[in-house]
């Protein structure tokens, strides 16, 4: 499946967005890895892809947070 620039554009946008919102807690390179998993699982099947840019941030901000959600605090 080959996605169109603009959405290309999309998903780097959904990278900075994502990284941006979690700057304190993971590291760039994580959320890069997360949305590239995320997006890996979800575009070969699409048979319509205007909307997985908005599918992979959500789903990878979900992962990201539950991540988040299962570390020890630190204290």
């Amino acid at each position: 499946m080959v996605t169109s620039p603009s959405n290309e554009q999309q998903f780097a946008r959904v990278v900075a967005d994502l990284s941006a919102e979690f700057a304190s807690r993971i590291p760039p390179t994580d959320v890069v890895g997360v949305v590239d998993r995320v997006r890996a699982e979800l575009e070969p099947p699409a048979k319509i892809t205007e909307y997985l840019p908005v599918l992979v941030r959500r789903f990878a901000r979900e992962e990201l947070i539950a991540d988040l959600k299962s570390r020890p605090l630190a204290g």
